[in-house]
């Protein structure tokens, strides 16, 4: 499933995060309120794509990632995961409708 979550800021470190490096720990939230933890997805390959409702990149390119990614690869353990983290989650679960994802 083409998920969306609406994720909030929970590590404030600040460093960087490098190719080869382990992913942090990340929490995200559905928007139906159940969490996943980014340690729940492993053996899977974990697309993450920030997006804001906003955004007009994003809604072209959401349609792309649905078709040609999801669809595509949705059987070979693929996690598409679509983030808005700076927006009420009455304006994300909107903007997913909208989208039809």
């Amino acid at each position: 499933m083409f998920c969306f979550l609406f994720a909030q800021e929970s590590d404030d470190r600040g460093y960087i995060v490098r190719v080869g490096d382990p992913a942090p720990e990340i929490v995200l939230e559905y928007t139906t309120g159940e969490q996943i933890k980014l340690t729940d997805l492993r053996e899977k390959v974990v697309v993450l794509q920030f997006t804001a409702s906003w955004c007009s990149v994003c809604r072209l390119e959401m349609p792309h990632l649905e078709k040609d990614v999801w669809q595509r690869f949705k059987d070979d353990s693929l996690i598409l995961i679509g983030i808005d983290r700076d927006e009420p989650l009455d304006v994300v679960k909107k903007f997913k409708k909208e989208m039809g994802v």
